[in-house]
């Protein structure tokens, strides 16, 4: 009756959210993709960095071997320092997602009817925060092997 006697248009609402969030279905799994590229991104930067500094400094992790430190120490290092990295790498992503997000409820008030909190720490989050750090490990894992296997005479000898 509404369709043919006035300009406005009926909607079932069961009907128009379902075609609504299947639309937002579609920009979710693009942003999700999205977010997946940048952890792999990040997990490869972080892998160049330690192999970097790994091989720069050779000598100093050679003569480290030298003055007593155990192979497993020189491992655990670079592994640490991969875990370190990736984790302040983590927090800040975190504490600037959920700045930006304290921003944007500040500009836009239907942020707030929508329930979004910036202050308010999603379990999903700390899954991200743990996938985070294994990304980290799993690319400190190279460089700490490049490190575990050095040939001390070898590495001393091209430092000096």
């Amino acid at each position: 009756m509404i369709n043919r006697q006035t300009n406005m248009q009926a909607a079932v609402p069961a009907v128009e959210t379902a075609r609504l969030l299947s639309l937002l279905g579609v920009g979710i799994d693009g942003a999700r993709a999205f977010a997946w590229l940048l952890a792999a991104t990040g997990g490869l930067s972080i892998f160049v960095a330690l192999l970097a500094a790994a091989s720069a400094r050779e000598g100093d992790l050679a003569l480290l071997r030298v003055m007593g430190a155990s192979r497993a120490q020189i491992f655990g290092t670079i592994m640490a320092e991969g875990l370190v990295i990736s984790a302040i790498g983590g927090l800040a992503g975190l504490l600037l997602g959920h700045g930006a997000l304290a921003l944007a409820r500040k500009s836009f008030e239907q942020l707030r009817d929508f329930g979004f909190d910036p202050f308010t720490l999603l379990p999903g989050e700390a899954a991200i925060l743990l996938a985070v750090l294994t990304i980290g490990l799993v690319a400190s894992l190279i460089p700490a092997l490049r490190v575990f296997r050095l040939d001390l005479a070898d590495s001393l000898t091209r430092s000096s």
